[in-house]
């Protein structure tokens, strides 16, 4: 075009390298592309982003328990869909799957990282926490060298190993100093993830948080990520998802007074209210600009201002959007108000956006003392089983921030009443 090179095309000077940007998506356990206003916050970021943008490039994981990782056919017979059904039940419940998630994830960053570019890593629910993992283990163990396909196993392991205490190094320093050298000897120098985004990360990830399993694990985010955003519920009350927060690491990085940019904030809604996943009120509307809105609009509109408001060194390190996000924004500007007040989706209460029998047997689950979970007790991270949550709401440490919208909320919804301990808006 005009015999101009591309890269000053793009705002970047002609001896200016572009580097490349890299976005990766994870979806929350049973969420997938479905077409609508019930895609989750993670679809519709990705339908956001300009997938035209020269050296940007973008990666999508439907949840856990949507598909069967590795399997090849896709045209099954009633054997075949029977045991697929199966396999993706036992999946969603037990997150089976987790480790081939991670490892694709990280497969497709070592197929086309490039030094100096920028990871981007977002996630909703358990992929959240696939995201905080993903990120992690390429910080602690490194990012293998392209080519080195079949050394990954063997990086997944070696940094499970380390964070659940288990494996042939008896101490953390001799686990240390083995992924130390194993990070020397395969690996590429300095590779960190640019931007974190996460919508209600739970803690809860299958058999990882069974009552005879050694540790329930929660990876800290610090030193993993630049900039770390995340975006919690306040009135998600099942026991199965109880939030992993930030707050500690965010003091930690304060005190420290190291570069980590960590934000972690409070919103009104349930868990499916911060990431989506609900059909909006109306459905569909006959054009995009028109689309109703819903609570969880509040956390993507949220996510997208963080990244828009990264610090760049030049116009090329600023993620690329295409029209989708335009519309979005003047959408949200103009109805914002709709989307404060629209309706929650209590899972635990009858009537609250699934059917009975569902609500019953979540209901269940919460008097049940055979589930592992993490309650922030006196500032640390205890694991719990007794007793059962019995409903009981999240707790919300001293110094929380939260969205403005909660407030609004408050103000304009007679019945929203948020009864969580610690709660100082």
């Amino acid at each position: 075009m005009n015999g101009q090179p591309e890269a000053a095309l793009n705002g970047a000077p002609k001896s200016q390298k572009v580097h490349g940007k890299l976005l990766c998506c994870f979806d929350g356990t049973g969420n997938r592309y479905s077409g609508d206003t019930s895609d989750t916050n993670i679809v519709k970021l990705y339908q956001k982003f300009d997938r035209h943008a020269p050296k940007q490039f973008h990666y999508y994981q439907p949840g856990i328990g949507t598909y069967v990782a590795g399997e090849q056919s896709v045209n099954q017979g009633v054997w075949g869909r029977a045991k697929r059904w199966w396999t993706e039940t036992i999946d969603q419940g037990l997150g089976t799957s987790f480790d081939a998630h991670v490892i694709a994830g990280y497969r497709f960053i070592m197929r086309y990282h490039e030094e100096g570019d920028k990871i981007f890593i977002f996630g909703f629910s358990r992929g959240a926490f696939t995201a905080r993992f993903l990120a992690r283990m390429i910080s602690t163990i490194g990012l293998l060298s392209k080519g080195n396909e079949e050394m990954v196993p063997f990086a997944y392991r070696a940094y499970q190993e380390y964070e659940m205490g288990i494996g042939p190094h008896k101490t953390a320093q001799e686990h240390e100093h083995y992924m130390r050298n194993f990070q020397t000897t395969f690996c590429r120098k300095g590779v960190k993830v640019h931007f974190l985004g996460l919508f209600d990360t739970v803690n809860s990830v299958g058999y990882f948080d069974l009552p005879f399993t050694k540790k329930t694990y929660l990876p800290s985010v610090r030193k993993t990520a630049t900039h770390v955003r995340h975006a919690v519920s306040i009135d998600e009350r099942r026991c199965k998802f109880k939030p992993a927060l930030l707050q500690q690491d965010k003091r930690a990085a304060n005190a420290e007074n190291t570069e980590e940019d960590i934000r972690e904030v409070f919103f009104p809604g349930n868990h499916g209210d911060i990431g989506g996943g609900w059909m909006a009120p109306g459905n569909n509307a006959a054009t995009e600009a028109d689309d109703p809105l819903q609570l969880s609009d509040i956390a993507l509109e949220w996510m997208i201002s963080e990244l828009d408001a990264l610090p760049a060194k030049h116009p090329t390190d600023k993620l690329e959007w295409n029209d989708h996000r335009d519309i979005f924004l003047q959408n949200y500007n103009r109805k914002v108000a709709t989307a404060v007040q629209a309706p929650m989706h209590d899972i635990l209460r009858y009537g609250g956006g699934v059917s009975p029998v569902s609500t019953f047997l979540w209901r269940i689950m919460e008097y049940l003392p055979i589930f592992k979970r993490l309650e922030l007790i006196k500032g640390k991270w205890k694991s719990v089983v007794f007793p059962p949550n019995m409903c009981g709401t999240r707790d919300i440490y001293d110094g929380a921030e939260f969205h403005p919208s909660v407030k609004a909320r408050m103000a304009s919804c007679a019945d929203y009443k948020p009864k969580n301990d610690g709660l100082k808006v």
